[in-house]
């Protein structure tokens, strides 16, 4: 199962079509998207999988071109992207077959917030990229303006810090806010982040989940 279920939301693991339909801002046959979606910053999450994906099936194809011997840096195209080496030195892939590692995006990737009640998408929410060299991750959101101060963010929040609670590659959670958003910050606090610093444009927050 790809996807994650809220009491009123669908958090919907995009497919690199679908992300790709989102970038380019053309809603294909199946596609609902609520007034306002997708903003540029949904366009930018989708932009962002779509690459991620791309470095997948590039590592992927890699992993296979080379079954046995040192990469170099070659292999680095790989990390965080399921492959792994064995005795330090051949590769090996954590994917069923080959097809399919060339389609998917991997679950540290972008969502789509879909209203259960009608299937209507109306914001993204997900990952910067896999867990780093500490295991933490760092996620994102947005919401169309109509869906704002229903408590849609802060729903979608917790069921992605609870995805990350069983993952065991995750142990901690980081996010940022510009300044002015209140409500965003609100979401985060209300989520159990913590303020961890503050530049001139930001404020970054991060939750550890005690593993």
């Amino acid at each position: 199962m790809t996807d994650l279920i809220t009491r009123r939301l669908v958090l919907h693991r995009l497919t690199v079509p679908e992300a790709a339909r989102i970038v380019g801002g053309i809603a294909g046959p199946g596609d609902v998207w609520a007034d306002g979606f997708p903003g540029e910053g949904d366009r930018d999450a989708a932009r962002m999988a779509v690459k991620a994906a791309k470095a997948r099936a590039e590592a992927h194809a890699l992993v296979h071109r080379h079954s046995s011997g040192y990469l170099g840096s070659e292999f680095a195209v790989a990390a965080g992207y399921g492959f792994r080496l064995i005795n330090g030195s051949a590769p090996s892939c954590s994917c069923p077959d080959q097809g399919s590692a060339a389609l998917d995006v991997g679950p540290f990737t972008c969502y789509r917030i879909d209203c259960r009640a009608d299937n209507t998408a109306i914001g993204t929410i997900g990952f910067h990229g896999p867990p780093d060299m500490r295991h933490q991750v760092t996620i994102g959101y947005g919401l169309v303006p109509h869906s704002w101060g229903l408590g849609y963010a802060t729903e979608a929040v917790h069921e992605l810090i609870e995805f990350c609670r069983a993952h065991p590659d995750v142990r901690s959670i980081a996010a940022d806010t510009d300044h002015d958003n209140i409500a965003s910050q609100r979401v985060l606090m209300k989520s159990g982040f913590s303020v961890v610093s503050r530049d001139r444009d930001l404020i970054y927050y991060e939750l550890g989940l005690g593993k």
